[in-house]
């Protein structure tokens, strides 16, 4: 993991990451993204995606390493992967469309702006 070259270095070396926290800004970045596919600019839809991933894979990374707390939302993420990448780089054989992509990523941002609430 420390060869890799992360754009979100902050997250990725903070110890005390929320999941929620990191879902809720993936979740801006696919959302980004959807909007460069629906505008048909490639490169920017591209960049959007890649953060988006990052974030995901962080996540991934981070649940994995704490298996005993995460366990059950492992192998969820690991589906959300797929699927995204299915639909953004494949040819969406899950048939999902974007208001799934919004939707799921929407209860995380909830989430997260609640819990920032009440700090």
């Amino acid at each position: 993991m420390d060869n890799i070259i992360y754009q979100h270095k902050d997250i990725v070396q903070n110890n005390n990451k929320n999941i929620i926290e990191i879902l809720a800004n993936a979740g801006v970045e696919f959302c980004r993204a959807l909007k460069w596919k629906e505008e048909n600019n490639k490169k920017r839809e591209e960049s959007a995606f890649d953060r988006g991933i990052e974030l995901l894979d962080i996540t991934i990374d981070f649940a994995c390493e704490n298996k005993k707390k995460y366990i059950g939302c492992i192998k969820e993420l690991c589906i959300l992967k797929e699927v995204l990448c299915d639909y953004f780089l494949l040819d969406n054989k899950y048939e999902i469309n974007k208001n799934y992509i919004i939707k799921y990523f929407e209860d995380y941002a909830t989430s997260n702006r609640l819990y920032n609430e009440r700090i």
